[in-house]
């Protein structure tokens, strides 16, 4: 369904309704303080804390989950909707007050088909959504709040995750919310220009290569199926663009997924292009102040992000299109993961002396989760805190997911982290390593993307291929 300007429309459909068959079921999301690592490189955070500041301290044993178990979450897929029912010891203590309540009538809710089991990781209590977004966007001085729910299609199916859409002609402009600061496009932008390789493969999905003056920074070799609009767009520098290089262009539009190509010391901040008339975008998965990024990261608001730079440069339907192709293929991914699999994953993202590993709230804890197994390291709070290779002996995870990157620091390739834990004398007794249990990944799908999906699909697959 669309997300702007159509919540009227919905909402008088939805009353419209016969009384009689009104059933209401009651959800609501609930939002916690953040925690952040920039795409490009690992941060260093804080290291693995103390077993007395982790939220859960169950130390990890071979054969059982280092958490305490809960009941099985029953997961049904159908066209429109994924609900888990789970119960598990909270990650802060009791139950928050929901933030945000949604009323979904239940007689819309297709016949649930069952799908895939998720993991035996305790969960918390209640109702949980995998994915739910308000989004608020005005166009043209209408605004509209539509709430997004985001399942998985029924396994065997090759249906769209979501009901049928239509699409409203193109705007003239729009405007929109970003980390907390509005966006206004009064005219779909010709001189865009995309400050690093996630927004160049955004925009270059909806076909706007020839409204591009430039692009910065790539860290990997360009997806396939867009090398070819990628030659038409010229490379204004082989990391972040500087300020005066950027002006030179005459851009726009400025779009980038990350906080750091808008630093002062690469294309200047926000606020100053404000000031200039030059609209600028910041994906929310990495906003200026943390306190405005996500706690987790979802790939509705993945989604959601496509979608408004479609609706910047009016090709809503482009947006469209491109969205219902990336959950068709996470539906099918999704669906894919053998099942039955009771198994803890370390993601391995780089360094050898100190290796960087995924933590609670970013993708691929998501992944984790949506693929029915558990990170290994979820208890600790930051999204990709710095590990010791003690702590990851204790915990032994079943399967480590290697982080293929292409910048040729310590560990940074998949052979490179391959070769340490094979030879180092505490990491070469791991299980995973003695049994071969490798799973190898881009990195740059590691983070919230248009490689997204791709994460899930390459992780079905080695799944597969070690559990057959």
């Amino acid at each position: 369904m669309h997300r702007h300007g159509q919540a009227s429309n919905a909402r008088s459909q939805l009353l419209g309704q016969k009384q009689q068959r009104s059933r209401y079921l009651n959800m609501a999301s609930i939002i916690k303080p953040i925690a952040h690592h920039p795409v490009d490189r690992p941060t260093s955070e804080s290291p693995i804390p103390s077993r007395q500041t982790r939220r859960a301290p169950t130390p990890k044993k071979r054969g059982q989950h280092a958490r305490t178990h809960g009941e099985d979450p029953e997961v049904t897929c159908n066209t429109s909707w994924t609900i888990a029912h789970h119960r598990r010891i909270s990650r802060q203590g009791p139950t928050r007050i929901p933030s945000v309540l949604v009323t979904i009538r239940q007689d819309q809710l297709a016949a649930p088909t069952p799908c895939r089991r998720a993991s035996n990781r305790p969960r918390a209590a209640g109702l949980r959504l995998y994915s739910m977004n308000m989004k608020i966007t005005s166009i043209n001085g209408s605004v509209g709040a539509l709430l997004l729910v985001s399942g998985l299609a029924a396994c065997g199916t090759d249906g769209a995750s979501s009901p049928e859409r239509t699409s409203a002609a193109p705007q003239p402009g729009a405007v929109i919310r970003s980390c907390g600061t509005e966006v206004d496009v009064p005219r779909p932008p010709r001189r865009a220009i995309s400050l690093e390789q996630n927004a160049t493969e955004i925009m270059l999905s909806l076909g706007l290569a020839d409204r591009m003056a430039g692009t910065s920074y790539q860290t990997d070799p360009v997806l396939p199926e867009l090398s070819d609009q990628y030659k038409k767009v010229p490379v204004l520098a082989g990391q972040y663009a500087g300020h005066e290089s950027t002006l030179a262009e005459e851009p726009d539009f400025l779009y980038s997924t990350l906080s750091s190509a808008f630093a002062a010391d690469a294309a200047g901040p926000r606020a100053d292009w404000k000031k200039l008339g030059v609209p600028a975008y910041l994906s929310v998965h990495d906003c200026e102040k943390p306190g405005l990024t996500p706690d987790e990261v979802r790939f509705e608001a993945i989604f959601n992000e496509i979608e408004d730079i479609a609706t910047v440069f009016g090709v809503r339907q482009r947006g469209e299109k491109v969205v219902e192709g990336l959950r068709t293929r996470l539906d099918r991914a999704v669906c894919e993961v053998p099942k039955n699999i009771d198994a803890d994953l370390m993601w391995y993202y780089s360094g050898t002396t100190t290796p960087h590993i995924a933590g609670h709230g970013g993708l691929p804890s998501t992944v984790s989760d949506l693929t029915g197994l558990d990170n290994a390291f979820d208890d600790l709070e930051q999204k990709w805190p710095e590990g010791n290779w003690e702590e990851i002996a204790e915990r032994d995870p079943d399967v480590i997911v290697l982080a293929d990157l292409t910048r040729g620091g310590d560990g940074d390739s998949a052979a490179a982290k391959r070769k340490f834990l094979r030879t180092h004398p505490l990491t070469s007794r791991l299980s995973a390593v003695r049994e071969n249990r490798f799973i190898v990944v881009p990195g740059s799908a590691m983070d919230p993307s248009l490689r997204s999906v791709g994460l899930v699909e390459e992780l079905s697959k080695g799944l597969a291929k070690l559990y057959g």
